[in-house]
């Protein structure tokens, strides 16, 4: 996309909706829509730069290209995740092997559409984009490193490529939402192997949703075709 960039921001009130006011030139657009029981999200597009929402309209904030990342704090939404959803066939088995190796870490709930794998404590997004090499240890180290080598070690060696699992924050308060994507790049070794975690919206289903701005109609602002949000309970206690 060179310099365009979509941002997001996720509000527990419906935001008000930008206009061309509140961007540095007419190259923008703005999505909105609601993404659960009492949350909205808030896609916002602009070449150059990112969209911020006033403060105390929203409830986390971040764009990738720009290392934008923020939480105003105050609710159970936050930037972070706490399950897994597979986006191929061969996902459930190998949730199956990771939730064993991650122990009462995890849980996988029978689920009848894409496997879910749940984790007990969330992981938050440090960054909007996190990279890593695969060729170390990280079973004791970094939760999300420890999360992604259970996947690979839970397995036979996936094939080369690139293996993806939407990643999501669930809470009692919204339900399931999708907060990012964690793709696993594999390679001939597991020295040239890597992964990366990046914090998005982009595949939650919107519901209500209103769009403006002279972009707004534009490739720029296609969004991939949603993942479900799960259809299970989750399995761990509120607390």
């Amino acid at each position: 996309m060179g310099d365009w960039a979509v941002t997001t921001h996720w509000a527990w009130t419906r935001p008000r909706m930008p206009e061309a006011r509140d961007f540095p030139s007419d190259r923008w657009a703005a999505r909105l829509g609601r993404v659960g029981p009492g949350l909205w999200q808030l896609e916002t597009l602009q070449k150059y730069g990112y969209y911020r929402a006033p403060e105390g309209t929203a409830a986390v904030g971040v764009q990738a290209p720009d290392d934008y990342l923020v939480e105003y704090g105050g609710g159970p939404f936050s930037a972070a995740w706490n399950y897994l959803v597979a986006t191929e066939p061969s996902g459930a088995s190998r949730f199956a092997r990771a939730a064993a190796l991650l122990g009462e870490d995890a849980s996988l709930p029978h689920a009848v559409q894409h496997a879910v794998l749940c984790l007990r404590t969330p992981i938050r997004f440090e960054r909007p984009l996190a990279s890593w090499s695969l060729s170390e240890s990280h079973l004791d180290s970094a939760p999300a490193a420890r999360v992604a080598e259970a996947l690979i070690a839970g397995g036979p060696p996936p094939r080369r490529g690139r293996m993806e699992c939407v990643v999501g924050l669930f809470t009692f308060e919204f339900g399931w939402v999708h907060t990012g994507l964690l793709t696993l790049f594999i390679d001939k070794s597991m020295a040239q192997s890597g992964a990366e975690l990046e914090m998005t919206g982009r595949f939650n289903a919107l519901a209500e949703t209103r769009e403006v701005g002279p972009f707004a109609h534009s490739l720029y602002m296609e969004r991939p075709t949603p993942v479900p949000a799960p259809l299970v309970a989750w399995p761990f206690p509120s607390r």
